[in-house]
């Protein structure tokens, strides 16, 4: 439901002029096209080489789907130490890969989840994955950002011409203020660790259009 919140104020230094200020806001909605994944391998070994050899190795796995939007492939390494009789003793290292991957197609997205956790036959090995829901476009959210930009503006000289009418006066628009984009982040729909060879079945969030609104503040001078 729109609404219009309407304050009048009256122009210091003229008896004929005053401006009307409101805020309106205008929706929309738009269906998000891309399902994204989150991925997470963690690897831990003795040797810092076999840690970072292993990280590459998986990177270059995945890397290698053709067919994915592929993003990321930060790591990063620690030492891990245990405490003997208040004593810490270095027993290894332990290194983190992260990538966000996106698609078009829920079944190469399932496909590529498949495959890398039958590549998963480490005990060193930790893999994870969660899903950041279908997701919309960059070019598509600034498209709809114009889309809303232009109707309010429309809207907007509609309503002077209203104004003028209803007021018996001639009324314009003398400003818009856009402010912000109010587009509400996805929240995480599920995750799920992968230390089995096998994925049976991977679950996939259901897609909804997803809402879009701007609130422009819009002032009028009438005479």
């Amino acid at each position: 439901m729109k609404r219009v919140v309407l304050s009048m104020i009256l122009a210091i230094g003229s008896l004929n002029a005053y401006n009307i200020s409101l805020n309106k806001r205008f929706t929309s909605q738009v269906v998000p096209k891309k399902l994204g994944l989150s991925v997470s391998i963690n690897i831990r070994d003795k040797d810092l080489n076999s840690v970072l050899n292993k990280l590459t190795e998986y990177s270059d796995f995945i890397k290698s789907f053709k067919g994915l939007e592929i993003n990321g492939g930060i790591f990063n390494t620690n030492p891990e130490y245990r405490y003997y009789n208040n004593k810490r003793k270095k027993i290894g290292y332990r290194g983190n890969l992260y990538f966000q991957i996106k698609s078009k197609d829920d079944n190469k997205l399932k496909e590529f989840v498949s495959m890398l956790s039958a590549k998963n036959s480490g005990s060193n090995v930790d893999l994870s994955i969660s899903s950041s829901s279908w997701q919309v476009a960059p070019k598509d959210i600034d498209a709809k950002k114009d889309e809303l930009r232009f109707e309010a503006i429309k809207w907007a000289n509609k309503y002077a011409n209203k104004l003028s009418q209803k007021l018996n006066s001639e009324c314009k628009v003398i400003s818009i203020d856009f402010g912000s984009f109010n587009y509400p982040r996805p929240p995480i729909v599920y995750a799920r660790d992968m230390n089995t060879n096998k994925v049976e079945s991977m679950p996939t969030p259901i897609r909804k259009s997803q809402k879009f609104s701007v609130n422009p503040h819009i002032k009028f001078e009438c005479k």
